[in-house]
């Protein structure tokens, strides 16, 4: 077994001789390269979505010859991969994912891997989410849905619920499998508006508009009694709604005596 250390990124001619005489095959070609000269950049492709070309960049530092050999496996096999570009301004190399799941990106440099490959890349699909029916919601009663993203794929779900445009503390109860139970409480009678994104991306049928009535005694009024004139009178309203929604008209009656 003879082994030996190239300290240089190119070809080697490698001589065999057996009593003086070459063996039969010799001299060969032993090709070196250096897979440090080539930089990628793919820590973008972490979380990609379905049916959208994503792509990356190499580089190789130094010119020269250089062959480059890109692969990417997802689900269900091997996916078509497009490069383009030259050695001086780099190359990119772009793959469009159909189905969710793990897609191993590999990278080959004159025959041997680059150093961050096989790289994996995780395919989503936020179109595969789906929010349950919500229905008409009462002011002080939790209000409930479910959200399946058990078929999205990896990635970050955000549910946010908002009324007149400021956003309502919102649970989120996972039931296992990537499914969840959502609750709220209105706390006014106004629509609602319930946002659910996936990775950053909406998801289908969102936002939705939530009615919400009021607790069905309606707002009320207490008054203390008879009051003295010339002082302050105080009366008690009991109203869901916001303060700006309230208006108070107080009309005094003035007796004549002839």
């Amino acid at each position: 077994l003879v082994s030996f250390t190239p300290d240089q990124a190119k070809s080697h001619l490698i001589d065999i001789k057996f009593n003086g005489e070459t063996v039969r095959g010799c001299p060969f070609v032993c090709s070196v390269s250096d897979t440090s000269r080539v930089t990628l950049s793919l820590s973008h492709l972490e979380l990609i979505p379905v049916n959208q070309p994503s792509s990356f960049h190499m580089g190789v530092a130094g010119g020269g010859a250089a062959e480059l050999a890109v692969a990417v496996r997802g689900p269900i096999g091997e996916l078509p991969v497009k490069v383009t570009g030259d050695i001086h301004s780099g190359f990119t190399a772009e793959f469009t994912p159909i189905q969710v799941g793990a897609h191993q990106i590999s990278v080959d440099y004159n025959g041997r891997p680059v150093q961050g490959t096989p790289f994996i890349a995780k395919a989503f699909d936020s179109n595969k989410v789906t929010v349950g029916t919500v229905a008409r919601g009462t002011v002080g009663r939790p209000v409930t849905f479910s959200v399946d993203a058990s078929e999205a794929g990896e990635g970050n779900l955000e549910i946010t619920i908002s009324a007149r445009g400021l956003n309502i503390p919102t649970q989120v109860h996972p039931q296992g499998n990537a499914r969840f139970a959502v609750s709220f409480v209105p706390a006014e009678a106004c629509d609602h508006v319930v946002n659910v994104a996936f990775n950053k991306r909406p998801v289908v049928g969102c936002p939705l508009i939530v009615s919400v009535g009021g607790s069905g005694t309606g707002p009320s009024v207490t008054l203390p009694g008879p009051g003295p004139v010339h002082r302050p009178s105080t009366l008690l309203i009991n109203h869901p709604g916001r303060l700006e929604d309230i208006e108070v008209n107080v009309e005094g009656h003035r007796r004549y005596v002839y």
